[in-house]
């Protein structure tokens, strides 16, 4: 089982899909302890992908990378959490300008 130390470290790995993407939700991550599928793909098999394919990160993915899964839970559907291209790039304009409201 993985747990929250292994997603801290992957946080802060210059292996990790934040830095090899230069995903731009990288500091906010670290700062609030929020984490994106791809993250927890990285964390729980080591391959990485690009953060922006997926939702953008939160804590309940997060919270989630500690709890003991099944192979049926989500081990053998990491495909199942991709998101279409347009829907990606939706959802991360809107996390983005969640964290830099305009005046």
């Amino acid at each position: 089982m993985k747990t929250k130390d292994h997603t801290l470290a992957a946080l802060l790995s210059s292996d990790a899909p934040c830095d090899r993407y230069a995903c731009p939700a990288r500091k906010r991550c670290a700062a609030e302890l929020l984490a994106c599928n791809a993250l927890l793909i990285y964390v729980e098999t080591g391959r990485t992908h690009d953060p922006r394919d997926f939702a953008p990160p939160t804590r309940e993915v997060f919270e989630s990378i500690e709890r003991p899964k099944a192979m049926s839970d989500r081990g053998a559907n990491y495909k199942l959490l991709r998101l279409p291209a347009d829907k990606s790039a939706w959802a991360w304009a809107e996390f983005m300008g969640a964290a830099c409201p305009q005046p």
